[in-house]
């Protein structure tokens, strides 16, 4: 009955000690110019144009904090492509807008 005890205690106190170390991870840093490039690769291998112009958006913004007038030009030229439906024309926009990164 005594070495169960001494057993659970010496349990309880390794799942105490292991429980408190804090490993900090942190995620890798993509630059804004080469999250957008990669988002805007497939548009132009795809055609399709779908959610990834949200991401390409907010890649944008954090873009305009280091180079603000490439921002704005690749902002308005997101807008277009946004409304572009066909498929051809996405691709093309898209060849364009990773010609400006």
């Amino acid at each position: 009955m005594g070495a169960i005890r001494v057993c659970c205690v010496l349990a309880m106190v390794f799942a105490f000690i292991g429980c408190r170390r804090e490993i900090a991870v942190e995620p890798p840093r993509v630059e804004p110019t080469e999250a957008v490039r990669a988002r805007l690769e497939e548009v132009a291998k795809t055609g399709q144009v779908g959610s990834e112009v949200i991401l390409i958006e907010e890649a944008l913004k954090r873009l305009q904090e280091t180079d603000a007038a490439k921002a704005e030009e690749l902002l308005q030229d997101l807008e277009q492509l946004q409304g572009t439906v066909d498929p051809a024309k996405a691709r093309t926009l898209a060849e364009e807008m990773l010609g400006k990164l």
